[in-house]
């Protein structure tokens, strides 16, 4: 659901399949874009001002003990001057994508030893700098620079 925070007026609601467990926004070519994530595995990227489906990813998170697994959070972020969105799926894994496109560009980034619930980019030190925790209990950092 979208809300217009000024009014606290619900504006709109994006039809997405199962339940929805993870989101941020992001900017794609000047472009304000809201990613989610959830119940069928899939990345999905959504224009918030029309509520117009963007992409969805071809590639699904798998290899669960159930046919697929879930999304548990996403995350936008740049390298080099690219903006990437990252995934982390119950899967165990990390993906990256390129939002423009939905096409996986890296990885998938292994390492966990259970679901992947956190992502999160920033710069550290002028480095592309993703963490990632999960239910393994540890917290990873990957160096992401050209």
């Amino acid at each position: 659901r979208l809300w217009d925070l000024a009014s606290y007026q619900q504006f709109d609601e994006l039809p997405h399949p199962g339940w929805v467990v993870a989101v941020d926004f992001g900017e794609v070519n000047g472009d304000t874009v809201l990613a989610t994530g959830g119940q069928d595995g899939k990345v999905r990227l959504w224009n918030p001002d029309s509520g117009d489906l963007i992409w969805v990813s071809s590639i699904a998170h798998t290899g669960c003990e159930k046919e697929v697994c879930w999304i548990e959070s996403v995350a936008f972020g740049e390298v080099d001057g690219y903006p990437v969105l990252f995934s982390g799926g119950e899967d165990k894994l990390i993906r990256v994508w390129d939002p423009a496109t939905g096409d996986q560009i890296a990885g998938p980034l292994e390492g966990h030893e259970g679901p992947v619930f956190f992502v999160a980019f920033s710069e550290v030190d002028g480095r592309g700098t993703l963490a990632s925790g999960g239910s393994d209990a540890k917290v990873w950092l990957w160096d992401f620079h050209g």
